[in-house]
């Protein structure tokens, strides 16, 4: 017996598409889409939750306000970031500092640790010991330069390339590369220490 085969969802352009087309579903869709990372990246910028719920009403109003301007020659998923981001910077600017805080009160989840930081030794699955992995991981975050942290939380939820956040960031490709390359160090340097 043949299985038929499973329908791809749709890609971004496709729900834009019919978004313009009428279908107010299809951008409801689209934006559920990026929900989740879209707002731990901006509680891990803002360190605070009420203030990122703040930021992440603005984003999505500036989406909707800027939605029929949108290019689509560009990736959405990085637009929606840059938006996010762009906030976030202006907001901390008025705070006149950088405050990064992960906990997993603050967002609900667990801290996602890039492919690279990955310690191939298991670690026990027990709240307790992945309570304390995310305290150090937030501690180094501190550490970080902000340009840095900025670099880090964009790749970390966000599915942008190192060519998207140099391009959202106005930096060149190598020095971006260079901010995740001493992020990524810092952060393994400090769990090193921790962990001894």
């Amino acid at each position: 017996m043949e299985s038929t085969p499973q329908a791809s969802p749709p890609s971004d352009a496709d729900l834009l598409q019919a978004y313009r087309n009428g279908d107010a579903r299809a951008f409801e869709r689209l934006l559920r889409r990026y929900e989740r990372p879209l707002f731990t990246f901006i509680v891990r910028m803002v360190a605070d939750r009420d203030e990122a719920e703040d930021v992440y009403q603005d984003t999505l109003s500036r989406v909707v306000e800027k939605i029929q301007s949108y290019d689509e020659r560009g990736k959405f998923g990085s637009w929606l970031f840059g938006i996010a981001h762009h906030l976030c910077v202006d907001r901390s600017r008025r705070k006149a500092r950088w405050k990064f805080i992960h906990s997993d009160e603050a967002t609900g989840e667990e801290f996602c640790v890039d492919e690279e930081l990955k310690d191939p030794t298991p670690l026990p699955d027990t709240l307790v010991e992945q309570k304390e992995l995310n305290e150090m991981i937030t501690e180094a975050l501190q550490h970080l330069s902000s340009q840095q942290r900025e670099v880090f939380l964009l790749r970390q939820h966000s599915d942008l390339s190192f060519r998207e956040i140099a391009g959202m960031l106005n930096r060149p490709l190598n020095t971006v590369l260079g901010q995740m390359h001493g992020a990524v160090i810092s952060i393994r340097a400090l769990l090193r220490e921790k962990m001894k």
